[in-house]
């Protein structure tokens, strides 16, 4: 057999190893946790049962057949993005096919099928799976573009058109799918103006691109109103957030931890000296530390490269900017930072002699299997999540008809709550229960929360001066509400990790 042919081979039985890699650890653990609060959210939007005025509807139209298959909610809601989690390691792959050779383009492909955020989206009932999807679809598509422009010499229509479709419906599926792809999408053009200004793209190649541009703009017009509107809320919410310290000590946080998943989530962060006690998750720290020298060096080789890949180093920085005016703080909204990030590492690795080559690839095996360990013993999000079923099978299982079950907690935990409790819950307030269901809901502030918080304890007092027995769930500044109990008695207290609580009064 022709060496050619068995590299083809070869090749093929990788990839095929590496989706079904992807497919197990996306697949193998769907419905091990209960949903939390935006799922739990996100099934009832599903359901039409409530409506989500932050994202448009494709995802959740898509999904809602999802749900009447035999098997659990959880399973059910997730099928969805663990299906397009699995599509996406694959594009990735084909992305790096166009920028490396062969074996390194299957360890790029390999990063993106272990990594824990890309697993975490793609076992989420949200629609970020998918738009982790259409952004990979879009990235490969512009680069494939920009690949045939400089090998012919200029942009051939006929031979670019394929990819031009793609492009053009990848922009239109992901504008109906997520805002967060409005910037995605101004930022791809900026790149796309760095590859003109540096000499790398002809100016007559950039017409067919800004011609796609405007398909896709015309193509959301029926759905531009709700967008401003959203727009118009998100810029009061977050005028105060914009490059705030927090912000920027996550960011930091996110280029150092983004090599293998989310690390800078981990306690550590704030307590170094818990590294002492888990080797593992000392290992885990190094390997990835070391990583970000790859990375820094594949960095530096692709902005001083004379072709069109010196714009990706550029993409990374202008994915990291778009960070600060997308929903700050939260790790879903650098899905094309993570797919910037694991190319640029892979370009790293390769860029060394072959000894070094193979220290890169064992640190990336070692710091894979380290964030595998540290994602599949510490779920997230969120951190030490909340297991409202199993809070739910206990009242279930202890409430009497006469008992009340109080919740002193916030919209979204009343939500989850009552998603798996089937019995009747009090809210704090009424407006709980009008949740992005109608006009009178607003997002509630901090402050907000604290003085309804204030509230709810008188409305709990006058509960337990008037009921033999009362089941209390506290969720955040559940403090406040503790603090100020002045009636019944404290007989158990059941918790049921991050701010879940439950405690049963006797009077």
């Amino acid at each position: 057999m022709p060496t050619s042919l068995k590299t083809i081979n070869s090749y093929r039985w990788s990839l095929i190893l590496l989706i079904l890699l992807s497919t197990i650890l996306r697949f193998s653990d769907l419905g091990s946790k209960c949903f939390w609060r935006d799922e739990a959210f996100s099934y009832e939007v599903c359901l039409e049962q409530r409506y989500d005025d932050s994202t448009p509807m494709l995802f959740y139209n898509i999904c809602k057949p999802f749900l009447n298959l035999p098997f659990s909610p959880e399973v059910n809601g997730r099928l969805l993005s663990a299906l397009f989690g699995v599509l996406t390691v694959w594009i990735i792959f084909l992305i790096a096919r166009n920028i490396l050779p062969g074996k390194y383009a299957l360890l790029v492909g390999f990063l993106s099928a272990v990594n824990p955020v890309l697993i975490q989206l793609s076992q989420e009932l949200r629609a970020y799976g998918m738009l982790t999807f259409i952004i990979a679809l879009s990235i490969l598509s512009a680069i494939r573009i920009k690949k045939m422009a400089e090998e012919e010499g200029g942009l051939v229509l006929k031979s670019a058109f394929p990819w031009l479709v793609l492009f053009i419906i990848s922009g239109m599926i992901g504008l109906y799918t997520h805002y967060i792809m409005i910037p995605f999408l101004f930022c791809l053009l900026l790149v796309f103006a760095f590859t003109l200004l540096k000499g790398s793209s002809k100016p007559k190649d950039l017409k067919y691109l800004l011609l796609s541009y405007l398909i896709i703009a015309v193509s959301f017009m029926p759905h531009i109103s709700k967008f401003l509107y959203r727009l118009s809320i998100h810029a009061a919410q977050a005028k105060d957030g914009l490059l705030n310290p927090f912000s920027v000590k996550v960011l930091v946080k996110s280029f150092w931890g983004m090599n293998l998943g989310y690390i800078f989530k981990f306690a550590w962060i704030k307590n170094p000296s818990t590294l002492a006690d888990n080797l593992v998750y000392a290992v885990l720290l190094i390997s990835a530390s070391i990583l970000i020298l790859l990375f820094i060096k594949g960095f530096v080789h692709l902005i001083k490269s004379k072709s069109y890949l010196s714009a990706l180093p550029i993409g990374y920085i202008l994915f990291l900017l778009m960070y600060f005016i997308t929903e700050l703080s939260d790790y879903r909204q650098m899905i094309p930072v993570i797919i910037a990030h694991i190319l640029i590492l892979g370009v790293g690795i390769i860029t060394f002699t072959k000894w070094k080559r193979f220290v890169g690839v064992l640190l990336v095996v070692i710091a894979s299997g380290g964030a595998l360990i540290w994602y599949y013993s510490l779920p997230y999000p969120p951190f030490h999540q909340a297991d409202w079923r199993k809070a739910a099978e206990y009242l279930d299982e202890n409430v009497k008809p006469k008992d009340v079950v109080f919740a002193a907690c916030s919209d979204l935990d009343y939500l989850t709550m009552d998603f798996y409790y089937d019995g009747e819950l009090v809210p704090f307030d009424d407006k709980v229960k009008l949740y992005h269901t109608s006009p009178e809901h607003t997002k509630r502030t901090n402050t907000t929360y604290r003085k309804l918080m204030e509230k709810a304890a008188d409305k709990l007092n006058l509960i337990l001066q008037n009921n033999h027995c009362v089941y209390v769930l506290l969720g955040e500044h559940s403090d406040i509400v503790i603090k100020s109990i002045t009636s019944g008695q404290q007989v158990t207290s059941k918790y049921y990790g991050e701010n879940l609580l439950i405690q049963k009064y006797v009077n």
